[in-house]
């Protein structure tokens, strides 16, 4: 009987790490598709469930690969997402690597998994057709952990047919809010009713430009010594918007950049707003130097 894996040892942490790294990168490769192994290894698939090798026709991305399904009434719902089963396929594999052992079939079923996945994007499949599509040729991501698919400058997937998603911070927008967001109005923004997508209309919009043309109210105002020595000082400004929601505006001294913080509840002052969004025991009354 195999005993029950409780903890990793040490090693085995750092490998943990490792190979979560190696599956991202084989769940987010944007190579050309290996048509010669994807092709072996879903005949093997078919193989074990009695069925012959299918015709295989490749398309630029699951895009395509719905439209072609559409000339031809298939349901196209049954698709198995190549690269993007990373996730689940490293977890099976990383048991393995740890001593888990699995019975012979599906060991050889993960193998097989573990060669699609790093071969080629969509699969669907068919009696005796299969419809293969390329991995994406572009992904972007922002910056958190775990991070989601973000671009200002362009798609923020695309495949190597044209087709692409614009996204930011996680959220698919039309092409024209990333690539042309002067056409974003002040009646767009206000009557969106989705929260997600108001959030990236404003900042797309621009919150500063957004807080001037709305007429957004004055709360409060003072001014912060900078520098070490609090020799300089920048102004800062607490202000309302049309919804009720305050922000805590100032520039950043060394760069001149003007930052827009949302800050919760209703602050009546510059230092309040400020002290709702710093971490608990900080204490700014030293700096403020008139209001």
């Amino acid at each position: 009987m195999t005993a029950k894996i409780e903890k990793l040892t040490p090693a085995q942490e750092k490998d943990l790490v490792e190979f979560r790294a190696t599956m991202w990168d084989v769940g987010t490769c944007t190579d050309p598709a290996d048509r010669e192994t994807a092709e072996k290894t879903i005949t093997e698939m078919y193989k074990i469930i009695g069925k012959e090798r299918p015709q295989f026709i490749w398309v630029g991305s699951p895009k395509a690969a719905v439209d072609l399904g559409a000339e031809h009434s298939a349901d196209m719902s049954a698709a198995m997402w190549g690269s993007m089963e990373a996730y689940w396929v490293g977890f099976y594999l990383f048991g393995e690597r740890i001593g888990v052992e699995y019975d012979a079939e599906d060991a050889t079923k993960l193998h097989l998994w573990h060669d699609l996945i790093r071969s080629c994007g969509w699969v669907y499949p068919f009696e005796n057709v299969c419809v293969v599509t390329e991995r994406p040729e572009r992904i972007c991501w922002n910056d958190e952990d775990p991070p989601v698919i973000h671009a200002l400058d362009g798609p923020a997937v695309r495949y190597p047919d044209g087709y692409a998603l614009w996204a930011v911070e996680g959220l698919v927008v039309p092409q024209r809010i990333v690539e042309n967001s002067e056409s974003i109005t002040l009646d767009e923004i206000r009557t969106e009713e989705n929260a997600e997508l108001k959030r990236v209309l404003r900042q797309q919009y621009g919150e500063g430009r957004y807080l001037a043309d709305i007429g957004a109210k004055i709360i409060h105002t003072d001014t912060i010594g900078v520098g070490e020595h609090h020799d300089g000082e920048i102004m800062r400004a607490l202000m309302e918007d049309d919804e009720n929601r305050r922000y805590l505006v100032g520039t950043d001294g060394s760069t001149g950049r003007t930052y827009y913080m949302r800050v919760p509840g209703a602050p009546e002052t510059c230092a309040e707003a400020h002290q709702s969004i710093m971490p608990p025991g900080h204490d700014e009354s030293n700096i403020v130097t008139s209001c």
